[in-house]
């Protein structure tokens, strides 16, 4: 598999360069990179991998010829001094499993099926109620069953209903459509309408029954399924069928651990399998219902032919029997996580699709059958079913609601995660936001820094976890400092573990009363951060502390960083790099978790039947959207066919007060935003004493914190969505069963007012669906031809994609489960070759995976390696939406599983947070926020503006390189030698 792997002797090997003892393995983020971007280098070769998911080295990684980069005797983490080069990299490339080929555009279509399987995956952490799990996931599958009927039935009411009965059927809408002349008894009036005609059978002759239009438009909606079964076919063989590594007999499983660590998570093969089957049977069977619907109330009449009509209840009888074994099947069994299951369902997979195109091929015939007297009129029959989906996927989505909601109340958490946002009334603050000044005793020059207690939160702010701003004992004026605030003016002062950082700075601190020569320092009894009266730690808010009550907080070092000043990163690598003198830090008892925090604001369990809900209102409105536009396009003027049925038109209805409720939702953010930046703007004014403000400068820097925000205020836009949904939904259904007619038509008789309002719903509805649907097709054909937009679509992939298909099987296809077991299987392979150290370097996605990677390792591996993130969704999105998978608990075991862990952010990254976990006498994880911009204005290191990062570029930060060092002299100190090192 891995030609790195073929020669794992310390010595080069016909000009290949030796195996290093040190390696970084880099994932990328979502929208993907090129190997020489992430390697820093033009020169780069594969050496493991195909075209669509490799590994990569530099060019002189791999050869081995000539120096090291640095004037090492040879490669970087090759057999040169210890670190003297820093360690060998290896990129990790994915991203063409998401955005390769032009043909994935087309998996926009499949967006309704990629939400309501991310439903699944979105359940509450519930380890100790399995019956609660599996019904969950039941019902999540049911979902997903209703959502692939709904489709085809859309399908089928384009093709059978809009085309072959209305259009066909009626003679002034098949005049504007010569194509459709060879369906129509007399439709064909020019010559070449008739030649036409003619190739395909004259007009009035065999065609032009109803049955037999109905049975030639099936071939639309049956070709559709068989074009999803292909696609759910191709790509099961290329990403499900990708086998893990399996490194001896399962071990028993960790009641503490993530599921993600089981065997056969990442191998979901006969799931998959099994619900293809099911949901290409309920395809075939749909499109049989609604050829045998007509046919069979047309036989059913009184003098009906006998003979038909027996035949047409057998045929009913068995699509029965056949939808009965397709929900059979779909309930009968959920994963199999415990084990590489590579058993498949035979019998099943052939005998159930196999068994429902037979049935649709009889019903083809029966539906065929000549019936001289039988003429379409209006819709065709069997348009209430369109109801009955929208009310069994309501009733479904209320009873996942119910049983969510039972497992988040029930669940035992004794790790729940930090408040990520700030709320209080009317204001917004985001996941970072520092806070504001406070009072303590001791004097401190520089506003924005101080300690003591007493410190009052931002306007806006809200309770946090761990320790409040200034929350010694200590009394008298003073201000807490911001987590990106710089002591003093040294421009570098502000970094996170930067070179030029003034040692002093290794947290965001204030000391015990008295006063010093530092500015922005009140310095206590000596000249760190010791124990005594006032000594109030005022830590980044994000991390994990607590309220430490008592004299003496101090802060946690890392016992293997060296004699480094205390930036708990190691030692300083240029001490001619500070600008102020180092103060110790003192002992004292670290800052205990509070295992009992404030709940974030969030979905409160219901993020997965919401998302379910998404889904379902995804489906509807791209069927009513297809539906109506195919209308209007058929109908012209109007008046010559009845349209779609009624319960999409009231569907389509409803956008319009959705749409305003969404207006209503933006504008409180916006305001909120506003008033946040307006904040940002005061703080940021706080964080660069002494410098020149530039206006211009800080309402940039404030605007992105303010937006990054917003990430964390996705759940309420989520929870009024779904809810609006559900009601107007609800009320549309009501409505269309009620009144049997369209909107402005059951609205007659009533006020002016309510039938302007029910007209203009209906028309605008209509309109806004139509108009979504062509963008969303303008959108596809763009990604289809662009390879940028391609790339924006692979983004959305990125996150939708990362779960196995749990529930559809239509859905585009998980990367994980290819990306997953090759990066395992690099680790694995590499460690046991060399026994080396290895850095897994995760940049946002790119730490998702690395961490699920991590946890597919064996414990014995997994202690080998070390962590860290950069821009890592892990908490702020994926703790927060996937609780049972990514909750504290499963992070806090990971922690201790690796060997060391950092993780890295930013205050202005929308996407990246810290994951806020508790230290238990271990280093702590989340670092303090790296400063963004690294400087505010023109320094002489950085004559020109520099720019404000956000999500990327974090290995373009000083602080990288030094946590990086940090994390290699942890592993050096607790892992032995590698093998062949101590020849070196």
């Amino acid at each position: 598999m891995e030609r790195a792997q073929e020669r794992p002797s310390r010595q080069p090997v016909g000009g290949r360069a030796p195996e290093p003892v040190e390696l970084e393995l880099l994932v990328h983020g979502v929208g993907g990179t090129t190997p020489e971007e992430m390697l820093d280098d033009a020169r780069t070769v594969r050496v493991a991998g195909d075209d669509t998911a490799a590994v990569f080295r530099r060019a002189e990684d791999v050869s081995g010829a000539g120096p090291g980069p640095r004037g090492g005797p040879g490669p970087r983490g090759g057999p040169g001094p210890r670190g003297g080069a820093g360690p060998v990299q290896e990129a990790y490339v994915w991203c063409n499993l998401t955005s390769g080929d032009a043909g994935r555009a087309l998996w926009l279509l499949l967006l309704p099926f990629m939400v309501v399987n991310l439903a699944h995956w979105m359940r509450p952490a519930a380890p100790a109620r399995p019956r609660a799990v599996r019904l969950y996931g039941l019902l999540v599958r049911l979902i997903a069953l209703t959502l692939t009927v709904l489709l085809v039935a859309a399908a089928c009411e384009v093709a059978l209903d809009l085309v072959a009965w209305q259009c066909a059927g009626a003679r002034g809408c098949a005049r504007r459509h010569f194509w459709l002349a060879f369906l129509t008894p007399d439709a064909a009036q020019s010559p070449g309408v008739r030649r036409w005609a003619a190739l395909l059978g004259t007009s009035g002759g065999w065609w032009a029954q109803p049955g037999r239009r109905l049975a030639l438009a099936a071939l639309v909606p049956g070709g559709l399924i068989l074009l999803l079964w292909y696609l759910s076919h191709r790509t099961w063989s290329a990403y499900e069928s990708h086998r893990p590594l399996v490194q001896g007999p399962d071990p028993a499983p960790d009641p503490d651990g993530s599921a993600l660590a089981r065997p056969g998570f990442w191998y979901g093969r006969r799931l998959v399998a099994r619900l293809r089957a099911a949901h290409t049977a309920a395809g075939l069977l749909t499109v049989a219902a609604a050829l045998a619907t007509p046919a069979v109330r047309f036989d059913h009449r009184p003098g009906g032919p006998g003979a038909l009509d027996t035949l047409g209840r057998l045929l009913t009888a068995c699509l029965l029997a056949g939808a009965g074994a397709t929900v059979a099947a779909v309930c009968r069994r959920g994963r199999d996580e415990h084990r590489v299951d590579q058993r498949l369902d035979p019998h099943l997979l052939r005998q159930l699709p196999l068994g429902a195109l037979a049935l649709l091929l009889l019903t083809a015939l029966y539906t065929g059958w000549s019936r001289p007297d039988w003429h379409s009129t209006g819709r065709l029959p069997g348009d209430p079913a369109f109801g009955g989906l929208m009310l069994a996927q309501g009733v479904l989505v209320v009873v996942l609601g119910v049983v969510a909601w039972g497992m988040y109340r029930r669940a035992a958490t004794p790790l729940a995660p930090a408040a990520e946002t700030e709320i209080a009334s009317g204001s917004l603050s985001g996941p970072d936001s520092a806070p504001a000044p406070g009072t303590g005793s001791g004097s401190a020059p520089v506003p924005g820094i101080g300690i003591g207690s007493g410190s009052g939160p931002e306007p806006g702010s809200g309770p946090r976890l761990g320790r409040d701003p200034g929350s010694g004992p200590g009394s008298g004026p003073g201000s807490g400092l911001d987590r990106d605030s710089e002591p003093g003016t040294d421009p570098c002062s502000g970094l996170s573990r930067d070179p030029c950082l003034g040692p002093g700075s290794d947290s965001d601190a204030g000391t015990g009363p008295g006063s010093g020569p530092e500015p922005g320092f009140g310095p206590g009894p000596g000249p760190g951060l010791g124990p005594g009266p006032g000594s109030g730690l005022n830590r980044d808010p994000d991390l994990s502390s607590s309220r430490a009550p008592g004299p003496g907080s101090g802060l946690i070092r890392d016992p293997d960083l060296g004699p480094g000043p205390g930036t708990g990163l190691g030692p300083d690598p240029d001490p001619s790099l500070r600008s102020d003198p180092a103060p110790d830090l003192g002992a004292g008892p670290a800052p205990r978790f509070d295992p009992h925090p404030r709940p974030a604001p969030g979905t409160h369990g219901l993020g997965g039947p919401a998302t379910a809900l998404l889904g379902c209102a995804l489906g509807g409105v791209m069927s009513g959207g297809v539906a109506q536009r195919v209308a209007d396009w058929l109908d012209g003027t109007g008046g010559t066919i009845s349209g779609p049925p009624v319960s999409l038109t009231w569907q389509a209805s409803m956008i319009p007060p959705l749409l305003a409720v969404l207006l209503g939702v933006a504008v409180r953010l916006a305001a909120g935003t506003a008033r946040l930046a307006r904040a940002e703007r005061d703080r940021v004014r706080r964080e660069h004493p002494g410098e020149p403000e530039d206006p211009a400068r800080t309402r940039a820097i404030a605007h992105t914190r303010a937006m990054a925000a917003l990430t964390d205020r996705a759940p309420l836009v989520l929870t009024v969505l779904s809810a609006a949904a559900l009601v107007l939904g609800g009320g549309a259904l009501v409505g269309a069963l009620a009144s049997g007619r369209s909107p402005d038509g059951a609205a007659g008789g009533t006020g002016a007012a309510v039938q302007i309002a029910a007209g203009i719903s209906q028309g605008l509805g209509s309109w806004l669906v139509g108009l979504g649907f062509l963008l969303f097709v303008t959108w596809g054909r763009r990604a289809y031809k662009d390879r940028g937009a391609r790339r924006t679509v692979g983004i959305l992939w990125d996150v939708g994609t990362f779960w196995p298909r749990a529930a559809h099987p239509f859905a585009p296809p998980c990367y994980a489960e290819r990306a997953v077991p090759d990066l395992t299987w690099r680790m694995a392979t590499w460690t046991e070759a060399t026994g080396g150290r290895l850095v897994l370097s995760g940049h946002s996605q790119g730490s998702v995976l690395a961490a699920a990677a991590a946890w597919q390792l064996t414990p014995a591996t997994r202690a080998r390696i070390a962590l860290l993130t950069y821009g890592s969704p892990l908490e702020r999105l994926y703790g927060r939406w996937f609780p049972a998978h990514f909750g504290p608990t499963a992070l806090a075991g990971l922690h201790r599983d690796v060997a060391c862990w950092h993780n890295l952010y930013r205050r202005t990254d929308p996407i990246g947070g810290p994951v806020r976990l508790p230290a238990d006498g271990q280093p702590p994880v989340d670092r303090p926020p790296l400063r963004d911009p690294l400087t505010y204005g023109r320094t002489p290191e950085h004559p020109l503006p520099t720019p404000i990062l956000g999500h990327s570029c974090y290995q373009s930060d000083p602080a990288f390189a030094q946590v990086r060092a940090d994390l290699l002299t942890r592993l050096r100190t607790q892992l032995p030698a590698p093998r062949g090192e101590s020849a070196i």
